[in-house]
């Protein structure tokens, strides 16, 4: 091998180097970034904050309320400290759990929750409906999304486990530790 050769084989690398430095930090940062953002997705942390919409203001209990003699429900969350906020919606025929969840911002204000309706029977007793919530989906599962009657409070509870809690429940099964908020 002549020297030449050599000096330009190592020139060649000399300059190609920073490249290379700069293409591997690249790299280490969307790998970081994608990391984080599984973690914040998985765990359901959310720092986003989105402008207030009609259903966030009567949410907040700034909206109009509605005439007495239209069927309606109500909405009742209570956060993780104990907050409670309410949401009175009217009834048509096609309102459901899911309808109703959506429109009072349940689904927008948290991303895992425990619902059940409270309803009052023919016998003017109150029966507890309970609804499981897919918190992957964002969804009440086709099973117990309830049409909603007249008079229908619905009580969400903010679920603040983790999946982290979700992997140890698969693992050992329920946790009999872990006690919710009602």
């Amino acid at each position: 091998m002549s020297p030449n050769t050599m000096s330009l084989k190592t020139t060649m690398s000399l300059k190609t180097m920073p490249f290379l430095i700069h293409t591997g930090r690249l790299f280490a940062i969307c790998y970081s970034l994608l990391f984080l953002g599984s973690v914040a997705v998985f765990t359901g942390c959310t720092a986003v904050s989105t402008p207030k919409s009609q259903s966030d203001l009567l949410f907040e209990g700034k909206g109009e309320a509605l005439a007495a003699n239209v069927p309606q429900y109500l909405v009742e969350m209570k956060n993780s400290n104990g907050d409670t906020s309410r949401y009175q919606g009217a009834i048509n025929e096609t309102t459901t759990l899911q309808k109703a969840l959506a429109d009072s911002g349940a689904v927008k204000k948290f991303s895992r929750m425990k619902v059940h309706i409270l309803r009052k029977g023919a016998t003017g007793k109150t029966e507890r409906l309970n609804a499981e919530f897919d918190h992957f989906k964002q969804k009440v599962k086709i099973a117990s999304d309830y049409h909603l009657h007249s008079g229908d409070r619905i009580v969400v509870v903010e679920d603040t486990r983790t999946v982290f809690d979700d992997v140890l429940e698969a693992a050992i099964g329920k946790q009999p530790f872990v006690k919710l908020k009602q």
